[in-house]
């Protein structure tokens, strides 16, 4: 997770990191680190690293095309991943990703 976080920053001081494919792919792989975290040997979700994943995002652009990578790499569409691993009344993920600017 730590790879995908630092592969997704901007190399150099005041350069913009720009999301391509590459990046969005990389998120699909942070989301799906916190949706299989394990505690005491037991399935769970990393809540806290998904939002955190989730905030980052730039815009509505950046998460359709995470969302595309995450159907390619998983099968599985990831809003329905994201409301499967979360807690059942936890929609707040879609606050955080809707609010987001289009561009």
């Amino acid at each position: 997770e730590m790879q995908a976080i630092l592969n997704a920053k901007p190399n150099k001081k005041g350069q913009k990191a720009v999301f391509d494919w590459q990046t969005a792919y990389a998120y699909s792989h942070r989301l799906k680190a916190g949706f299989d975290y394990t505690v005491l040997g037991m399935p769970a979700s990393d809540k806290e690293a998904v939002r955190v994943a989730l905030v980052e995002l730039p815009t509505l652009t950046a998460f359709a095309m995470v969302m595309v990578a995450y159907k390619k790499e998983y099968g599985m569409e990831l809003t329905t991943a994201l409301d499967d691993e979360l807690d059942f009344t936890d929609y707040s993920w879609k606050e955080i990703v809707y609010k987001k600017p289009k561009k």
